[in-house]
């Protein structure tokens, strides 16, 4: 283990024999009016576009910012208040994904919003079929479903959406279920 000092990076390096070194380092980024903005960090062999994990100090700030990166990029960010951003330095949410999320499953919890069972009660008020065919020829959307251009504004709640979407497979379980009855009716007539 040998200490190196060059200039604004501070070290402690831990080598092997081999060319392959794990090292603690400090490394000055700047200085602002407060305080100098420096980086504490873990990183294998000497060359920073190897993985390395920084723990971020800046300004007059306490806590900082953890960073872990490879290839000289910063991959994930764990930020000060505990948001945590993959592919994104700025995480607006627990956890801000900048990119795609492959999973095996997904469980929401639903507090807050309703479970449209409430379609199936008596005093339902379900769109006659006329009007609805109606909305949709008026507004090419089904009612209480965004339309395309607010799904490209602003994104879409996958909570709110599935439960709107249930909503709307229940009232066209309903419409079947009228529909079933209209038939039987014209056979029993016949």
């Amino acid at each position: 283990m040998h200490i190196n000092n060059g200039g604004d990076s501070y070290g402690a390096i831990l080598a092997t024999s081999s060319e392959s070194a794990f090292t603690l380092f400090t490394k000055s980024l700047g200085r602002t009016t407060y305080s100098e903005v420096f980086r504490l960090g873990l990183k294998y062999n000497s060359d920073e576009n190897n993985g390395f994990i920084s723990f971020y100090r800046g300004g007059n700030t306490f806590g900082g910012f953890l960073g872990f990166s490879t290839s000289g990029i910063e991959r994930l960010r764990i930020s000060q208040n505990g948001k945590i951003g993959i592919g994104i330095s700025t995480p607006d949410e627990k956890l801000t994904v900048n990119g795609n999320i492959h999973t095996k499953e997904v469980r929401v919890d639903v507090e807050g919003f309703s479970v449209p069972d409430y379609v199936f009660k008596e005093d339902y008020d379900l769109m006659d079929i006329q009007e609805l065919q109606e909305y949709v020829e008026e507004n090419q959307h089904l009612p209480n479903i965004p339309c395309a251009s607010e799904f490209e504004n602003q994104g879409m709640n996958l909570k709110q959406m599935n439960l709107l979407l249930l909503q709307k497979i229940e009232e066209l379980t309903l419409y079947v279920l009228s529909l079933q009855e209209q038939v039987d009716q014209l056979k029993s007539k016949n």
